[in-house]
């Protein structure tokens, strides 16, 4: 597995906002779904809301033929993926990183659609499992923590990634999942840690570097390389093992823009 983190480097401009760790090009479509499960009283409370999904025009659909509501069993919404995405290979999903304001909720049983909720919705995966590339500003710091013996939530690693930034006095500026081990089941995570006091976002000049992640003989490993040649230098030199040497070939460019 090899992946890439992206470096920050500042000249003229600075930042302002922060940065989520699913943050991806407008273009990009990303599969995903939508839940809203509302208990307890008030207005719209206990009501049962058809689900949405991302279209490739980029706007949440109500999925208004399907009796579909509030899934909360991951393997549940997995199939809820696959169906509806049956073009692409969805083979495991995870929660995104932060909450979004999606409109045009649809109770049940109702024509008009116009309640509005803060939800996070599940990003439905696509093929072998390639972590997200993070973003990396100067002065921050990027790490990981992977352990075999753990298969821990979104929400655990959440909590230890953020844990590890604070015992360093510093906060958490975004992460993502590794290694999945089950049905939204991860067992690693990486992520940038920050100052406190840093407020600033780039909006000028950056450059990408490459950092390539991948597995070898059994074992897991994390490289910064100038070149791509290098990372799988290295992985040959390891010697083959019971389990083999496996890793993957993804090209990614290197930029001074």
């Amino acid at each position: 597995m090899i992946g890439r983190a992206v470096l920050y480097h500042e000249e003229e401009e600075h930042w302002a906002g922060a940065i989520s760790a699913t943050e991806t090009p407008a273009a990009h479509f990303e599969p995903q779904v939508a839940i809203l499960c509302e208990t307890g009283s008030g207005s719209g409370k206990g009501q049962a809301y058809h689900a949405q999904y991302m279209t490739e025009q980029g706007k949440w659909a109500t999925d208004v033929n399907s009796k579909v509501t509030c899934l909360k069993d991951k393997m549940d919404i997995l199939d809820y993926c696959k169906k509806v995405y049956p073009k692409r290979d969805v083979t495991n999903i995870v929660e995104a990183s932060h909450y979004l304001k999606v409109p045009n909720w649809c109770k049940v049983g109702h024509k008009k659609c116009k309640v509005s909720r803060w939800v996070k919705p599940f990003r439905c995966l696509e093929g072998p499992f390639q972590s997200d590339a993070l973003l990396v500003p100067e002065n921050c710091l990027f790490d990981h923590i992977h352990n075999q013996t753990k298969c821990w939530e979104f929400s655990k690693w959440n909590l230890t990634a953020s844990q590890s930034c604070q015992d360093r006095d510093m906060q958490l500026r975004s992460f993502a999942m590794l290694l999945p081990c089950g049905i939204s089941l991860f067992s690693g995570v990486e992520f940038v840690c920050c100052p406190k006091h840093l407020k600033d976002r780039p909006r000028g000049h950056f450059r990408f570097i490459l950092f390539h992640r991948f597995t070898c003989c059994g074992e897991f490993y994390f490289h910064l390389y100038s070149t791509f040649q290098l990372a799988l230098e290295s992985c040959e030199r390891c010697k083959p093992s019971a389990w083999g040497c496996h890793k993957r070939e993804n090209h990614y460019p290197l930029s001074d823009d």
